[in-house]
């Protein structure tokens, strides 16, 4: 049914990357507490607020809101952004 304001309710429609486009993106696990995601460990004082927003945004995912742990499987998309590997699949 389509009506003169486009698809109905009814229509569903796929937007996004395919299954097999995203399990071609880089899939790892998080081993060491040095890991890029998980949240530092010494606390660093600065002025730039920008700087704290990045570093609060890669300690957590995304999707979920659950911060990264050590043994957590992460998948990296082409625009570098990392979620959950479950949050994503």
């Amino acid at each position: 049914f389509q009506d003169d304001n486009g698809p109905s309710f009814l229509t569903t429609t796929t937007i996004g990357a395919t299954d097999g486009q995203i399990n071609r993106c880089p899939q790892r696990t998080i081993l060491t507490p040095q890991d890029n995601l998980l949240p530092l460990t010494t606390t660093t004082t600065t002025n730039n607020t920008s700087s704290i927003q990045q570093q609060q945004q890669r300690t957590t995912c995304a999707i979920c809101l659950e911060p990264y742990r050590i043994n957590n499987c992460v998948r990296t998309l082409p625009c570098f952004h990392t979620f959950h590997t479950p949050c994503i699949d």
